[in-house]
């Protein structure tokens, strides 16, 4: 039993690591951007640009419902052993990145003031914003390609070459940003350009898995599209849940703005930070998780399948425990480190991070049951959870809260967020075994 537990343990984290390393790269793409808008322009601006993050959250949506949902199903197929069914699942999901990719991007282009003012009231901060925004959403294409490619080559048993992509492309976000912002003088647009730079190199890395000779699953487009179904059906509680915070992201930015002005969304701009530390960790667990346990599950074998289950919980729990302990003892530094130096902006950042830090525990159950369900065959518990989660729940309590606390409001409606929908988790278990 022990060795059989060690050469799980092992597996998994042959899986994991490589996926934290790719987490921590994907997610510090938005902390650098902030961090040297922030100290290279300034925090208002930085407030202004951290706008476009709903846009970077709903890519990552379609990313999740095309990538994450092809994914799994690629991965019961494997456990299955129905080979030609997975290379049609991987043609589905390159044709529906691409099409759902410059889809988007053109609709950003058309409709520019209207999402602009969406992203924004005050007209002023909506052109700082603007800047940033026209270069910034040419990344969208590659972006969404590069995630699905990413999620497919990792349940391929090449979880390196994401691994390899992101790090080389915030390699290269990290130094153009330092090179448009410092010496060049570019001011927000060089940030646009740096990571617009960091998503093309990280595509065209990505898509080498299409030379790698020892690749399993083969690109079949005949027949793909009759894929379509499962490939989203197994990928939309995932995508709920990330979508929904696209637009749960609008409305706190405009509530936060509405409460404190250019502070408020600066404040939002730094905690928000706090989220994307946390989920490298998360992410990078989920992920590890996800091509493994679709495999036993698929197969069968419930003993690897738990094995895999625990291991992913008691990392996901030691490393959340580590980020929370940073955020609360390390709340002012992190705050400095995004330029922000006026004494109340200060003040309210630090008071923010201290109480959302608490809430992060409860984030991160809730993803790693809204990524383990489905594929267990649960997948209305996990689209439940999905919707508590990401709207139902969050966006009431932060105004119910924020009317008598004020901004700080919003940080506690996180804490009481995750608890209820923990609650919806047992509940909905509960009643699943009973029937």
């Amino acid at each position: 039993m022990k060795d059989k537990n060690s050469s799980v343990a092992g597996e998994y984290f042959s899986y994991f690591v490589p996926c934290v390393l790719m987490a921590i790269a994907t997610q510090s793409a938005s902390i650098i951007d902030k961090v040297f808008i922030g100290n290279f322009v300034n925090p208002v601006e930085m407030g202004a640009a951290n706008a476009c993050v709903p846009i970077t959250q709903f890519v990552y949506t379609l990313s999740v419902l095309i990538g994450v949902g092809a994914s799994a199903v690629i991965s019961v197929l494997k456990g299955q052993k129905k080979e030609e069914d997975c290379n049609r699942v991987l043609g589905a999901a390159v044709l529906w990145s691409i099409f759902f990719g410059f889809l988007f991007l053109i609709f950003l282009i058309v409709c520019s003031d209207f999402v602009l003012a969406f992203l924004l009231k005050d007209k002023s901060i909506q052109e700082l914003a603007k800047a940033y925004y026209l270069i910034f959403i040419f990344m969208v294409p590659f972006r969404l390609v590069s995630s699905v490619v990413q999620n497919i080559s990792r349940a391929d048993g090449f979880p390196k070459i994401g691994s390899v992509a992101v790090i080389v492309s915030n390699i290269c976000n990290v130094f153009f940003n330092w090179l448009f912002m410092g010496p060049m003088e570019m001011g927000v647009r060089g940030a646009s350009y740096g990571t617009l730079i960091c998503f093309f190199v990280e595509c065209v890395i990505n898509l080498s898995y299409f030379l790698c000779k020892g690749r399993t699953f083969k690109l079949w487009f005949k027949g793909a599209l009759a894929k379509t179904g499962s490939i989203f059906s197994m990928g939309l509680s995932a995508c709920i849940g990330t979508g929904l915070i696209a637009f749960k992201l609008v409305i706190l930015n405009n509530l936060a703005e509405k409460l404190n002005g250019e502070s408020g969304l600066v404040v939002m701009a730094v905690c928000l930070s706090c989220l994307s530390l946390a989920s490298m960790f998360s992410a990078g667990a989920n992920n590890a998780m996800l091509p493994l346990a679709g495999k036993y599950f698929g197969s069968k074998d419930m003993e690897n399948f738990k094995c895999v289950i625990k291991f992913s919980a008691i990392t996901l729990f030691l490393f959340t425990t580590v980020v929370v302990i940073l955020l609360e003892f390390f709340a002012g530094a992190f705050t400095h480190l995004h330029g922000v130096q006026n004494e109340v902006e200060v003040y309210l950042c630090v008071q923010s991070i201290r109480i959302y830090a608490v809430s992060l525990y409860g984030m991160c159950f809730t993803f790693f049951m809204i990524y383990l369900l489905p594929v267990i065959g649960k997948k209305l518990i996990s689209t439940m959870m999905s919707i508590c989660e990401g709207f139902a729940f969050i966006v009431p309590l932060c105004f119910v809260f924020s009317s008598f606390m004020g901004l700080k409001g919003i940080w506690v409606a996180f804490i009481v967020t995750e608890i209820l929908t923990a609650g919806v988790y047992f509940e909905g278990n509960k009643i699943s075994k009973k029937n």
